[in-house]
């Protein structure tokens, strides 16, 4: 089988899609009868999961095997068969990235040198350890429905957290396999015109074609959008004005990042709206001229909105560059800017930053020693030869802290002039002064009384503090509950009065406690509680018991 072949067997297959939890789920079912779903994720439009429909010999289902994401969970069969497959049996898992087949295979602890993954010829891949502990031969059904063979240069694997992880690299292709733009313009030597629906310019440079004299147009259009009235306008007025001035060979190229739903969108209502085709049989056109056909909804039940015939006068339509093409366009790379800027100083043109402790940026001005400037600066005399007897001074670098070093040792110190004496004489001015008005003498003001001793402010008057709230006053119940814990507490009274004597002890041999004070606990008291307890301690030993009783 071909990649053309299975292409067509998906093509003509019958597809249900649904989208839930964030996945876009599709059903296929094969005219042969076989049945696979997939679910691709909505954000990165990549297939996360794939699973097929198996069928006994007798026609009957017996559940779906996973090709792509992870297995099945399995009952556990220790309820069944009374055993249970054990937690730690390697468990493989595929993964489809847009770069890369990946394959992990769990609960494989041993080190990364005893592996090795080989590319058989029968288009299988062979996992094995050089311990004889492993040994994995895995089929690669995408690469069978097309027809390919893994290569062992594409390859590769990685071992971390007990999971080895083998990685068949996709776009590792060589230069004269890669579809590039020379090919593009080799294999269509008509095409005159390229329109660029992308959001983006990572793809290739539009100098490649406008180099190779064909016009490059670029209409940046988010994906999974309708695109706004302004942008359609545009498409329209590009189409209008290639359509009107070009030869009856020449073609133009529009594409998107998978050419099939923004730019099947924009060319169907090119025809629709412009040259007044059906809506079905643009449709139909656009794909059997791309195949594959327009599959979001969005974009088909915008076009079924449009209305036949219904043209745009695109003569006042003004093409205006894209943001996103003049930022690209303007954009430099680190290398190149660094390197245009090597020769620049940072800040205003007529400022140069200093070297931190010099106003030059270095000990000494370069004019002074003729580095290459002839002559002092402007304002400046010529600089004085060193003294007699000195030797000149060697450069060395210079400190990158500390005050300015002088070159020929410290200025000399200037004699500090002294004032002339002002000369005698009414009137005469000094200096900084000036000169005394003619008129009356100046009053003499009366004499200053002594200071006295500082006036002592009396203290501050403080507010009478707030009285005490009024509490209500308690209960009577409370009143009697508190004074009888009170005197419990004080030992004023007993906490049980009857003390409960044996059952057969006549009633009149029964001696209460007794209640005394404590303020009245002296020796007599002591003396006389003492004989009462001895007294009651005889009168229970003498009636303990049924014989003792007195006949």
């Amino acid at each position: 089988m071909t990649s053309n072949s299975w292409l067509t067997i998906i093509q003509n297959a019958r597809k249900t899609a649904v989208i839930e939890d964030g996945k876009r789920k599709v059903h296929f079912l094969m005219e042969d009868g076989r049945e696979m779903v997939e679910e691709y994720s909505t954000d990165t439009n990549v297939v996360v999961r794939r699973a097929w429909k198996q069928k006994n010999g007798f026609g009957t289902n017996i559940g779906w095997t996973v090709e792509v994401g992870d297995p099945e969970f399995k009952q556990n069969n220790i309820e069944i068969y009374g055993i249970e497959e054990s937690s730690n049996t390697p468990i493989i898992t595929r993964r489809i990235t847009k770069a890369s087949l990946e394959w992990r295979i769990r609960n494989l602890p041993y080190p990364e040198n005893v592996y090795s993954v080989t590319a058989e010829h029968d288009g299988t891949m062979t996992i094995r350890t050089s311990n004889k502990k492993y040994f994995k031969k895995i089929k690669i059904p995408d690469l069978e429905r097309i027809g390919l063979k893994p290569k062992q240069e594409r390859i590769s694997f990685r071992h971390q957290y007990n999971t080895l992880i083998i990685t068949g690299i996709a776009r590792n292709l060589q230069p004269a396999q890669r579809f590039t733009t020379a090919i593009l313009l080799k294999t269509f030597p008509h095409l005159k015109y390229i329109i660029d629906l992308t959001n983006t310019c990572r793809y290739y440079d539009k100098k490649e074609f406008t180099n190779a004299g064909v016009k490059y147009e670029k209409i940046a259009i988010p994906g999974r959008k309708i695109p706004t009235m302004d942008i359609i306008k545009k498409f329209f007025k590009v189409m209008d004005d290639f359509t009107s001035t070009c030869g009856e060979d020449e073609l133009v190229g529009v594409h998107c990042t998978h050419g099939v739903n923004r730019t099947g969108y924009l060319i169907c209502r090119y025809l629709i709206q412009q040259l007044g085709w059906d809506t079905q049989d643009s449709l139909k056109a656009f794909g059997e001229a791309r195949g594959y056909p327009i599959e979001r909804d969005i974009y088909l039940t915008a076009l079924q909105e449009v209305q036949r015939g219904e043209k745009i006068d695109t003569s006042k339509v003004v093409l205006t560059p894209d943001p996103i093409s003049v930022a690209a366009s303007t954009r430099k790379s680190p290398k190149r800017l660094l390197k245009n800027l090597s020769g620049l100083t940072m800040g205003p043109p007529i400022f140069t930053i200093p070297r931190r402790g010099f106003a030059n940026g270095r000990p000494f001005s370069s004019q002074r020693f003729g580095r290459g400037i002839a002559g002092p600066p402007p304002g400046f005399g010529p600089m004085p030869p060193p003294p007699s007897g000195m030797p000149p001074i060697p450069l060395m670098s210079p400190p990158l802290y500390g005050p300015r070093p002088f070159r020929y040792g410290s200025p000399p110190i200037r004699p500090v002039q002294a004032m002339p004496p002002t000369p005698p004489g009414p009137g005469f001015p000094r200096p900084a002064f000036p000169p005394r008005m003619s008129g009356p003498p100046r009053m003499s003001a009366p004499p200053r009384l002594p200071a006295g001793p500082t006036a002592r402010l009396p203290p501050p008057k403080m507010p009478p503090p707030p009285p005490p709230p009024k509490m209500p006053p308690p209960s009577r119940s409370k009143q009697l509950q508190s004074q009888k814990q009170q005197q419990i507490r004080n030992g004023i009274m007993e906490r049980s009065v009857n003390i409960r004597m044996r059952r057969n002890c006549p009633v009149n041999n029964r001696t209460l406690p007794k209640v005394h004070k404590e303020q009245d606990f002296t020796i007599d008291t002591f003396e006389e509680n003492l004989l009462t307890t001895s007294n009651i301690t005889q009168s229970r030993r003498q009636t303990r018991g049924r014989y003792n009783r007195s006949k």
